[in-house]
């Protein structure tokens, strides 16, 4: 941060909420969900001409235009924010997802389906008889 010294250097703090819409990836039924995490962002209030750049420990620092009255931060939050949505999002816990043959959600009807205890991958050894 040494190259900042001269440089006036604005600090944004704060919590982004968001109320998402999944959906879930074992019954495909939307739920809500909140995504909150906590916004720290630096700025450096920069000449006309100069663009976003890096301080000297990696950390990714924005430029804001001298004299600016507002400061879009969209971008950074959303990239926050997208990294809490789960790769494989569950409406609860014990989600029992969709019956294979049918199509019903367990969650909210039995099926009349027989299960199958019949493995086919063996089949092919059955034959070798």
């Amino acid at each position: 941060m040494n190259n900042l010294k001269k440089e006036q250097i604005i600090f944004f703090k704060g919590n982004a909420r968001v109320k998402a819409v999944l959906e879930c990836a074992r019954c495909l039924e939307e739920y809500a969900c909140d995504l909150v995490t906590p916004i720290e962002i630096l700025g450096v209030v920069s000449r006309p001409g100069e663009e976003g750049s890096r301080c000297d420990d990696g950390e990714s620092i924005i430029r804001v235009p001298s004299g600016s009255r507002r400061i879009d931060l969209t971008d950074h939050i959303r990239s926050e924010l997208l990294v809490l949505v789960p790769l494989k999002p569950l409406c609860q816990e014990g989600c029992k997802g969709l019956c294979p043959r049918c199509g019903a959600n367990l969650n909210r009807e039995q099926c009349s389906c027989q299960p199958d205890t019949r493995d086919s991958r063996w089949d092919a050894l059955k034959k070798i008889k």
